[in-house]
């Protein structure tokens, strides 16, 4: 005969090198090639995965190599919660030393009937991991949707709440897509392409990364906005014509449900960093709008402004660092300051700067915490003061405490307005004052304050340092008032401050005086009879108002006194007498 075949069958799990066991019949033939063999194989060809079980060809030519050839149904790979299915596995490989070298190619399925085509080529370099290409086949559709669910669980896509307008990022088709899986420096799955997103016209750049963390399976999703656009195309739900009247550019969002947070590069630009979140990040041109002051302030030209959003709020302000200082018309001096722009506010668009705020106060510099907002027309510095001011003007014995601070700037960049208001504290006592100043019109002023109580003697030595002479203890120095508040408008209109409106004119009020004086009348509580001087003495009733105009042409004034009082009394001194008055 031409030919002569010997066949046998092989002992179980016979091994043909370090990566390669055989199990099935053995074929020795005279005619090429000159050995042959069918059999059952386990094929490991990385140290990370399984080995296949698939059925082999193996042929032998005489040249002291080993050609492969195998086939398997499936194979799962031991990846996600539940293990990704690969389909129609093929292996091309040559054995030679006992090393084994080829490819390995197949159909890898997710959720939702995705399919991609995997490939992978043996042995890896040296120290390296698994790494297992992924490709879209032709006409086929991909979404980030199904790669998560396929190995984080359906719970990871369905139990997301963020905003409305974002959701679209994970169901939007890759009109072009780069998948790899590794397992090395941790098992994950990352997958490059361009999207269809929003009402942008240009393919977006997006990247998709799942891998384990803490024992779970997690993903991150950027999507590069750009290189133009309005905030309103990517947020149709809050969008306003005040909105798109800014321009932003090298933009992204991104979407992570990682603990660690997930890194997203913006295409010409900086990473976006993201723990558990969603956040929205884009550069913003100083030079636009309401914001061209902070460029005139700072020589800034743009600025890279984020917002954060936790998975269950719907909350949107845009943030960004101002890394300079800069004083406004030498009087506010601005430092650790963040842009505030805050999308669907009462304009639409609210912005503001919030900073460490040191005001000159005339040969005092005071440290605040606050914003400024940019309103229509004006912007207004609104702070808190948290320690107190004391001797505010260089006023001994007074203290201001809780200060909150206003000043008023044009767009031309001129102060028109200033005030302060806060607790006001003399001889012990604590109540309250404000103080407004129209810069455009200095005549337009207030000043208003209110005590609990308060006596003239206690009064002059807390400002002036000096007690008050014993010849005068006895008559000014005793005078006192109960709930005393003072109004002064020095303008013609109503001014409105701190959430109050002062009307023109003064208005002095106080529901009990007290004075020495006025002969045996009701003792005060406060007063010094067990000393043996002269007791102070109270017109009891309801409240004593003085209240008048200052229009520079016409003054005028009224005093009301409603309410009565009397009272007896009697006294001693080196001869005797005895009294009584009533009023």
């Amino acid at each position: 005969t031409d030919a002569l075949t010997l066949s046998a069958s092989l002992p179980n799990n016979l091994p043909l090198g370090d990566d390669i066991k055989l199990n099935g019949t053995v074929s020795i033939s005279t005619s090429e090639p000159k050995f042959s063999l069918n059999a059952a194989a386990s094929l490991t060809i990385h140290e990370d995965m399984a080995p296949v079980l698939c059925s082999a060809q193996l042929a032998y030519t005489g040249s002291g190599d080993f050609q492969v050839t195998a086939t398997a149904d499936s194979y799962v790979l031991d990846f996600g919660k539940t293990g990704i299915t690969i389909k129609q596995v093929k292996i091309s490989a040559t054995e030679k030393s006992g090393a084994v070298s080829g490819t390995f190619s197949g159909d890898a399925q997710f959720a939702d009937g995705l399919e991609l085509s995997a490939s992978f080529e043996f042995p890896a370099a040296a120290g390296s991991g698994f790494e297992l290409d992924l490709t879209l086949a032709a006409g086929k559709s991909m979404t980030a949707t199904q790669l998560v669910k396929a190995t984080c669980g359906d719970s990871a896509v369905s139990g997301l709440d963020m905003p409305s307008d974002f959701a679209s990022t994970l169901s939007a088709e890759f009109l072009s897509a780069s998948v790899k899986l590794q397992s090395s420096p941790a098992w994950s799955i990352s997958a490059t392409g361009k999207m269809s997103l929003f009402h942008i016209s240009s393919l977006l750049a997006v990247e998709l990364q799942i891998k384990q963390q803490s024992s779970d399976w997690h993903f991150g999703l950027g999507v590069g906005l750009g290189p133009d656009f309005k905030l309103g195309d990517v947020m149709p739900s809050v969008s306003s014509d005040a909105l798109q009247s800014f321009d932003f550019s090298d933009g992204a969002l991104v979407v992570s449900t990682f603990s660690d947070a997930f890194s997203f590069q913006i295409p010409n630009a900086n990473a976006v960093k993201v723990t558990d979140g969603v956040a929205l990040a884009a550069s913003i041109s100083l030079s636009q709008g309401k914001l061209a002051p902070i460029k005139s302030w700072t020589g800034i030209d743009a600025l890279v402004v984020t917002s954060s959003f936790t998975f269950d709020s719907d909350s949107f302000t845009l943030k960004a660092a101002i890394d300079t200082d800069w004083t406004i018309a030498d009087i506010v001096s601005f430092k650790s300051a963040n842009l505030e722009f805050q999308v669907g506010g009462s304009l639409g668009v609210d912005i503001g700067v919030g900073a460490d705020v040191a005001v000159n106060v005339q040969t005092q510099t005071l440290n605040f915490k606050g914003e400024l907002k940019f309103s229509e027309d004006t912007m207004e510095m609104q702070v808190g003061m948290t320690t107190p001011w004391v001797s505010p003007f260089g006023v001994k014995g007074l203290t201001i405490g809780d200060v909150e601070f206003e000043l008023g700037i044009s767009y031309a960049l001129v102060p028109d307005l200033l005030g302060f208001s806060g607790s006001l504290t003399i001889d012990g006592e604590t109540g309250s004052a404000t103080v407004f100043i129209d810069i455009a019109d200095p005549k337009n002023n207030v000043i208003a304050a209110s005590l609990p109580s308060m006596h003239l003697g206690g009064l002059i030595s807390s400002l002036t340092d000096h007690k008050l002479p014993s010849a005068l203890q006895t008559t000014i120095g005793d005078v006192g008032f109960k709930s005393m508040s003072l109004e002064l408008n020095l303008g013609l209109t109503p001014l409105t401050f701190d959430n109050q409106t002062f009307a023109p004119g003064f208005r002095f009020m106080v529901s009990d005086l007290m004075l020495p004086f006025f002969g045996d009348l009701e003792t005060s509580a406060g007063s010094s009879a067990a000393s043996g001087s002269s007791s102070s003495r109270r017109l009891a009733g309801e409240t004593r108002r003085l209240e008048g105009l200052l229009d520079g042409s016409d003054e005028s004034c009224g005093n009301t006194n409603s309410g009565s009082s009397s009272g007896s009394g009697s006294g001693s001194g080196s001869g005797s007498g005895s009294g009584s008055g009533s009023g």
